[in-house]
């Protein structure tokens, strides 16, 4: 059953979705051991003051029957689940960590009823429960080191070992997502009582207050299993209080049951698990086995009110007063959605004009939508007749916006039709009663621009991209010469050519030619010389307000930019024996940020803020104004892992936690500007932060916490193959020719991937702990920043060298280096 603590053959007094492996109360006080060598870099033992904190906060809830006993130290630190012996480890070599996970709480028990030597147990004991630190992570205490709070990360995993499942209360420390800093190391009242419902002593069941019920499905009378049930505090004027409650209901009957709520009233709300922004992006999977496998996903979120049906309002709300000593029976009824879906807003609006031919469509609708309605009730056209406009379409949004992006761009100077009919369907089945038609007209063609080349300097044979506007959408209808020197074009669309730096040429001025029209525009493109040395020796130093993550330069070199734990850092360069910096401060810190080519624009993500920021920094205005502005800030639907800013400056790719890349429209001048504009497919779940584009624009790479590197269609944002790697890799860069990529890994291993093959060409092993990693200009070397050893590591990449593919330096840097890039 699961349910069965006290082992008298019957289900416990108080049951719940969140609770379904224990401990016998024999087991207390639960005796833990912490591997003798603590965490990485803590050297005053305050790592196993806070690792006890941790635990000792579950021993202090008022009627509940836990408690823990330090047993010293081991000198073992593996975990292992059959040994009966619960350890708290940094040194486990063997757990594969997804993406995104500091640390986990891996308990063991039965599925049946198990006899084991001379002990017997019931389905859901625990008998074995270990805490496994991530090593790929950086911790602190109070009192030492950096990175995040070790009890804050014990005090969440302890909760799982004692069996208790995630909450959907974001400020909880047992909800999914770590809290900022320390917070998550002090339990809210809804954890506590979610604990005294696991381990309740007799007096707190009957002298406590209860609060029960079922969830019952409004469309076929069935219990619904797995819908989260909130108590939420009535704070006078019927305004919302905190949430003292969370509950999962069970699959047998649709029930629920609070146990010890403070006397007072309370409102009740329902919501499914359905990843959606109202309850954090949590999902099934993050609750526990059972609940993945039974929850219904798909119903109304409601509030409980005096004409409970399936037909009341789902916003009414009546608050219940709750007692100690007095049990409350509340059952709930999930709405009949009967209302059809509407269309609330389109990018572009209806009849617009002048709308740039690479801007993608997005739909926004009044409710969720089934995603497979769209299929044969959508089209998207020019006028007066012509071709369908192929694209792909995802749902966003909370499944409300459907988001349409195309593979080429729109003509210019065209009238376009997009039609939805009616077909097209809520998650209830209900139809739209309306077609909904959109027409717009793209915009004139202008004048032939170049804004940037990416790079802007390279060696004979590198592939250079040419980003500005104006240009022809069929390579054949443009004209491309370096220095007077006609290159071939690889591909075109309206804004970007890619073409191949020709052979026998002198530093001087790229030209683009659109044939038909007889306009041009121009640029400087240097050329570099092929042969490279590997050197490097510090010349200045600057000191950063907080630690640093990642790090960009401006195209021209004058400028670095750095997302700190703080904020954003901007380097001036032009004295670079004396660099000055800037600095603009960022709540809760910034982790990724690429820049823009043609320089000035950054685009940063942060994690604890679950957001997306554009700066931009403007080397005219003089002190003491600050030259770095925030221009917009935007809320993310999930955690934000890494960032990748397209080769054209129009497109930001973002990694979010759980295995989505997502696409965002960073082009002023486009209709969805500042808009989520698409997604990629087959992402895989253990996702990590870095990412990179070949040459060429065509691919995006992007790497997994399981050892894979993903490849994707750029444009289709679709899988093209996969490529085994270390298993626990940190960033992927790609050569200037394209040729290959590399991996580095924290087990100190840099891997070289053929992209032609798609297969492991290399594996370099330069020991220690490998994190940021550049290839040189004329792709001789690559420079690997090895944070555990620090040095930057060179490994030669001429083919026609004895040291190919070689370590032939290791430069001195400082303590820890974390990424490196070339200007």
């Amino acid at each position: 059953s699961f349910f069965d603590r006290d082992g008298d053959g019957c289900p416990d007094p108080v049951l719940g979705g969140r609770h379904v492996e224990y401990w016998d109360g024999g087991a207390f006080p639960l005796t833990y051991y912490i591997h003798e060598d603590g965490a990485p870099l803590i050297v005053d033992d305050s790592d196993f003051d806070a690792i006890q904190a941790g635990f000792d906060a579950w021993t202090a809830i008022p009627g509940a029957e836990i408690s823990f006993a330090y047993g010293d130290t081991v000198s073992d630190g593996r975990a292992n689940a059959y040994d009966l012996k619960n350890i708290v480890t940094f040194s486990d070599p063997d757990y594969q960590f997804p993406s995104g996970t500091l640390a986990v709480g891996l308990s063991t028990s039965y599925l049946t009823p198990v006899w084991d030597g001379d002990e017997s147990y019931r389905p859901g004991q625990i008998t074995d429960s270990d805490m496994i630190f991530n090593p790929g992570w950086d911790f602190q205490t109070a009192t030492m080191g950096t990175g995040i709070d070790i009890q804050s990360v014990v005090t969440h995993e302890a909760g799982h070992m004692l069996g208790l499942s995630h909450s959907a209360v974001q400020t909880s420390t047992m909800f999914y997502v770590l809290p900022p800093g320390d917070q998550a190391a002090q339990l809210s009242q809804e954890d506590k009582l979610a604990m005294l419902r696991a381990y309740p002593e007799p007096a707190s069941v009957t002298g406590a207050s209860h609060l029960r019920g079922t969830v019952t499905d409004g469309y076929t009378g069935e219990p619904v299993a797995g819908a989260i049930v909130f108590a939420i505090q009535d704070s006078g004027g019927d305004a919302l209080g905190d949430t003292l409650g969370c509950g999962i209901t069970l699959p047998m009957d649709g029930s629920y049951h609070f146990l010890g709520l403070p006397d007072g009233d309370y409102f009740i709300a329902i919501h499914p698990i359905n990843g959606s922004s109202a309850i954090g992006y949590l999902l099934p999977r993050s609750i526990n086995p059972m609940i993945e496998a039974t929850a219904q996903t798909v119903f109304l979120p409601e509030f409980y009110d005096a004409d409970e049906s399936n037909s009341d309002s789902s916003d009414a709300r009546e608050s219940v007063y709750v007692v100690a000593g007095a049990t409350v029976t509340i059952d709930l009824t999930t709405n009949v959605d009967l209302t059809p879906p509407t269309v609330l807003q389109s990018s572009p609006t209806a009849v617009a004009v002048d709308v740039a031919v690479n801007s993608a469509l997005l739909i926004r609708f009044s409710e969720a939508m089934d995603p497979d309605s769209f299929l044969g009730n959508f089209s998207f056209l020019p006028l007066p007749s012509g071709d369908t406009v192929k694209g792909k379409a995802v749902l966003a949004s909370d499944d409300s916006t459907l988001m349409f992006a195309p593979i080429t761009h729109l003509a210019f100077e065209t009238e376009y039709q997009v039609e939805i009919l009616g077909g097209v369907r809520d998650l209830f089945e209900n139809t739209m009663d309306d077609v909904f038609l959109l027409t717009f007209t793209t915009e004139i063609q202008p004048e032939v621009y170049i804004e940037s080349l990416v790079p802007s300097k390279a060696i004979e044979g590198s592939i250079v991209m040419i980003n500005g506007e104006g240009f022809d959408a069929e390579a054949s209808g443009n004209s491309v010469t370096f220095n007077g020197t006609v290159a071939d074009i690889l591909e075109a669309v309206t804004d970007q050519i890619v073409v191949v730096v020709p052979d026998g040429l002198e530093t001087g001025p790229v030209e683009v030619k659109v044939l038909a029209r007889e306009f041009e525009g121009t640029a400087l493109f240097n050329l570099l010389e092929p042969e490279e040395v590997a050197r490097g020796h510090e010349i200045a130093t600057v000191g950063l307000p907080a630690l640093p993550g990642k790090v960009a330069v401006s195209p021209d070199g004058d400028f670095a930019y750095v997302a700190t734990a703080t904020g954003l850092a901007v380097i001036d360069l032009t004295d670079r024996s004396n660099p000055a910096l800037h600095f603009m401060a960022v709540p809760d810190g910034l982790d990724d940020l690429g820049v823009a080519p043609g320089g000035g624009n950054i685009f940063a993500v942060g994690s604890d803020a679950q957001r997306f920021f554009c700066f931009h920094f403007d080397n005219t205005v003089v002190a003491p104004d600050n030259p770095v502005t925030l221009f917009n800030e935007i809320g993310l639907s999930g955690t934000p892992l890494g960032i990748l800013v397209g080769p054209s400056g129009r497109r930001a790719y973002i990694a979010v936690e759980g295995g989505v890349i997502q696409v965002w429209d960073i082009y002023k001048s486009s209709a969805t500007y500042g808009k989520q504009i698409g997604i990629f497919s087959d992402v895989d779940p253990n996702l990590l932060g870095d990412m990179a584009i070949d040459p060429s624009g065509d691919r995006l790479f992007a790497l997994a916490g399981t050892g894979q590197l993903q490849v994707f269609d750029r444009v289709l944002t679709t899988l093209i193959g996969e490529v085994t790697v270390q298993s626990d890799p940190v960033a992927v860069t790609v050569e200037p020719a394209g040729q290959y990529a590399y991996v580095t890994d924290r087990a100190g291993y840099l891997t070289v991937v053929s992209l032609s093959t798609l297969q492991p060409v290399a594996e370099i092993y330069a020991g220690g702990d490998l994190r940021g990693a550049a290839v040189t200009p004329a792709g001789s070397f690559v420079y690997a920043a090895n944070y555990q050893m620090d040095n930057l590591d060179v490994i030669d990449l001429r083919q026609n060298t004895s040291d190919f593919r070689n370590i032939v330096a290791r430069i001195p840097a400082r303590v820890n280096p974390v990424d490196l890039v070339f200007s």
